[in-house]
This record gives C-alpha cells, structure tokens and sequence, in this order.
C-alpha cells in the first residue's frame, strides 16, 4: 500500500517543478528584458529554450522508460534540471542564462511521460484517466506556486537567489525517486518489452495519431504563451495592475486546471465514457478565451479576466485525455516511446509560439510598451490556432486500436 502511494507521490512531487519551471518567465520576463537589455524577440527565444529541449529530449525519455524504468529515468533527468537552474539562476548574460534554461528543459521533460508510464505499470485502465489527472494536477500547482508565491519570492529575494532556493528545494523529491527504482516485473520479464521500431512506424502514421498530434500542438501552444510568458507583461502595460495582481488574475489559470484535470478524469472514466466529447469540450474553452482577448483587448471586466484564466487552464487540463486514447489505441509494451512522440511535438510548438508571439509584440513596439494593438494581433494568432485544435478534436476517433500483434 505504501509504495503504491509512492508511485503518485514521487512523480507528482517533480511533475510539480516541471510545471513551476515551465510558467515561471511570466514573473520574470521583464526583470531579464531590464537586466539583460534584451528584446521581447530574446526574451521570448530564452523562454522557448525549456520546450525546444524538452521536446527534443521526449523520444529518448520513452525509450528509457521502457527499458531502465520510470524511476531511473526520473532520478537521472531531475539532476539534471536542479543543474540547470543553478546555471539560469548565476548566468552573467542572457547566452548564459539560455544554457540553464536548456538544461531545465532536458531535466524536466522525463517527469510526465515517466509518470504516466509509472501508471500504466501499476494503474488498471479504468481508473488510468482519472490517476492520470491527479498527476496532471500536481502540474498545476507547481504553476500556482511559479505566480504569486514566486513573485513575492522574487520582490523579496531577487530573481536569481529565489531561482538557487527552489533548486535546493528541488533535491528532496529528486532522492526520492530512489524509493520507486525497483522496475514492474512485467517489464523484467517479458521479452516483448523490447521495442519494435515497426510497430512504432505503424503508430506515428497512423490518422488518429495525428489529429491528437495536431490538438495538442495547437491547443497547448497558445495556452503557453498567455500562461508561460506574456499573460503577466499583458495585463501590467494594457492595464496598469502591478505584477502580484497581474500574477493573481493569470494564477487562476493553473488553479483551473487542477481542479478541472482530476474532473476531466473522472467525467471521463466514470460518468461519460468518452473520450472525444471531454478534448473537444476543453477547446472550446480555450477559443472562448481567445475570442474574448482579441475582440476586447483593452476593455475586459475583472471577472472576465478571471473567466478567461480559468478557462485557459482548464482548456490544457484535458490533455491526460488525450494519453489515454494513447494508452488504449497502442500496445503497452511501447507505450513509453509512444507517449514520448506525442509528448514531444507539443512543445516544439510552444517553443516556437514563444518567440513568435514576441516578434509580433516587437512590431508593434511603442518606446518600452507594447500597445493594445500589438496584443490583440497576437490573440488573434492564437484564437485561428484554436479553431484549428477544434476542427483535431472532432475528427479524432476513439475506441479504436490498431493491428500491431
């Protein structure tokens, strides 16, 4: 019993940085523009760093996972990211600080698809949604604490001894890891275990494969440019609210979430038994938010901000679904690889849309502000990208696996 709760626990706990890690330039993102002297441009390619790595390094991390082992891999990548941001947190320039940012999204990126592979170990699939959310919820308060709780730890500690205190903090679950290295026995023991690079072929051509992979990157992408980068600098210039309240209206994004993820799970397994209806409904939450941000750029009530963060959060909270039409359509044996491919291509595209987004803020540039047209550009990019998520999401198909023996 115990260690069955250490199997949530210990990839929760550093699910929980993987989060925090991802959003955390939202607070910061002026400080470096100021203490680098750098562009939006820059900023934004800073940022991006954490996705390009962390999607470069999604394949690598699934083959791992089914061969040394969920746990393993977490110890070994967990090092990594605590490495990276010592470098981020003591970089002398803005090349600097894009090594430790590189280095965090190397050492992050193995704490979802592991965990997930942890589950599909360990968890029946009736209850995988649902577990799945839980760790997708430990996502959103690693998010929580990367807004207001982290901006009062930068105002009072300055960015960079804020940055080597949540690495110090960091080590805890990283030992943890320890406790759950003992692999499955179905993995030790059965032969077909070992990956099939066919059988990987026939999954990455498949039709569904690539609707999920086109929700995915559209739906996540853009809800990373509001939660993970631009959400507070927007808020702060077009309406004048200092960064804890700005960090408080985006900060109900990732409270959306964990409460909607477990939710989702459960709607899912339980109650609707459905997969599709769940993503489709979750983007139009995201479309919603996008709408409401292009069209009214600069007049939104308080209460839509907050309608808008927390549909935002929820939006992205639907994406354990998604892994679990994964789970059900492929076989287990290469789920790891699998789920890494799919876990991959989300983040080239927030690390694209990072840089992107910056550049279309940069042409629109009055003096050290960004006017309310260069925002609403902006949200128009990201609500076309939504329609596109939405138009993935109907023509998925679920209930189907395909024939790999």
């Amino acid at each position: 019993m115990v260690r069955k709760i250490l199997l949530v626990i210990v990839p929760a706990s550093l699910y929980f940085f993987s989060h925090f890690h991802r959003v955390n330039m939202n607070v910061i993102a002026d400080n470096l523009i100021n203490d680098f002297l750098a562009s939006a441009t820059l900023v934004g390619l800073l940022s991006s760093m954490y996705f390009y790595f962390y999607a470069f390094i999604q394949i690598p991390i699934g083959t791992l996972n089914d061969t040394i082992g969920p746990g393993r891999t977490m110890l070994l990548f967990s090092t990594v990211s605590i490495l990276g941001v010592v470098v981020f947190a003591l970089s002398t320039n803005i090349y600097v600080a894009m090594i430790g940012r590189t280095l965090i999204g190397i050492g992050v990126g193995a704490h979802w698809v592991s965990g997930l592979k942890l589950f599909s170990e360990w968890i029946g699939e009736g209850d995988y949604a649902s577990v799945s959310g839980v760790l997708a919820s430990s996502g959103y308060l690693g998010a929580i604490a990367a807004a207001i709780p982290f901006t009062y730890m930068v105002l009072l500690l300055g960015w960079r001894m804020a940055l080597i205190l949540v690495a110090i903090i960091m080590i805890i679950p990283t030992l943890t890891c320890l406790l759950i290295a003992k692999p499955a026995r179905n993995r030790r023991s059965n032969g077909k275990s070992l990956l099939n690079l066919t059988d990987i072929k026939h999954v990455i051509k498949d039709k569904n494969f690539l609707l999920l992979n086109s929700w995915m990157i559209f739906n996540y992408s853009s809800a990373m440019v509001y939660q993970g980068i631009w959400g507070i600098p927007y808020i702060m210039q077009i309406y004048g609210l200092d960064k804890a309240s700005a960090s408080g209206i985006v900060m109900l994004a990732p409270i959306g979430g964990l409460i909607c993820a477990p939710l989702f799970g459960l709607i899912s397994d339980r109650i609707l038994h459905d997969r599709k209806k769940v993503i489709v409904s979750a983007t139009i939450l995201n479309i919603t938010s996008w709408t409401l941000l292009t069209l009214k750029t600069d007049s939104l009530s308080i209460f839509e901000f907050y309608l808008i963060s927390v549909f935002t959060g929820a939006s992205i909270s639907a994406i354990p679904i998604s892994f679990t039409i994964i789970r059900e359509s492929y076989p287990l044996r290469i789920y790891g690889t699998i789920s890494g491919i799919y876990n991959m291509f989300p983040f080239v595209g927030a690390a694209l849309y990072q840089p992107i987004t910056g550049y279309i803020l940069d042409s629109f540039k009055h003096g050290s502000i960004y006017s309310v047209q260069a925002y609403r550009f902006m949200y128009l990019f990201l609500l076309i990208s939504n329609i596109i998520a939405l138009i993935s999401s109907i023509l998925v198909k679920t209930g189907k696996r395909i024939g790999i023996r």
